[in-house]
């Protein structure tokens, strides 16, 4: 709980990505995105295994942090720019630890990355 009130929550708010952007953002970091363990916790009756690489449960932070496809992606922008990292464990310590960063030369490049 302390990490949640430590958390610049305005910063995902106040940054000039689209509105339904910033909201997928934010119910990451909450943990609250539909993933299939949040799913069954809602009482789906539903298999618990990762859609991209069928192997480990899925879960907002496996989806979006260390699947084997999530991975592949985050690692393929990293070595674009010459950034050694190491994953964090949760979103919201990765959103953490991105806002550290942020307005670097290297952090400018990823932008323009995207499309």
């Amino acid at each position: 709980m302390q990490q949640r009130h430590n958390f610049p929550w305005k910063n995902i708010w106040r940054s000039k990505a689209p509105t339904k952007a910033a909201f997928f953002v934010w119910t990451a970091a909450l943990g609250k995105i539909l993933t299939i363990d949040n799913l069954r916790r809602r009482g789906l009756i539903i298999t618990d295994w990762c859609c991209l690489c069928r192997n480990s449960g899925e879960t907002v932070d496996h989806l979006l942090l260390h699947c084997e496809f999530a991975r592949g992606i985050w690692n393929y922008f990293f070595n674009k720019l010459g950034v050694a990292w190491v994953m964090p464990d949760r979103v919201v310590g990765f959103l953490a630890c991105w806002r550290g960063i942020t307005g670097t030369s290297q952090i400018v490049a990823v932008w323009k990355m995207v499309p």
